[in-house]
């Protein structure tokens, strides 16, 4: 199996997710009200998977994510 190609999907992957989600984005800025400031809070879930395959010639090679 190609152990490169994994860490780079990998790579790729999580520098698209850093470069998308900000903290500002996910939380949101503090809101001053009077005497009062509002901090938005969030619960976020974030899953991945990844496959690869290694096959001879004879078959077909695919691999996958989502």
């Amino acid at each position: 199996m190609e152990n490169s190609n994994v860490k780079e999907n990998l790579e790729v992957l999580f520098e698209k997710f850093k470069n998308m989600i900000k903290v500002e984005t996910v939380v949101g800025e503090a809101v001053q009200i009077g005497d009062t400031t509002l901090v938005p809070f969030v619960d976020v879930t974030f899953g991945f998977g990844t496959g690869t395959n290694h096959c001879t010639a004879n078959k077909s090679q695919e691999s996958g994510g989502g």
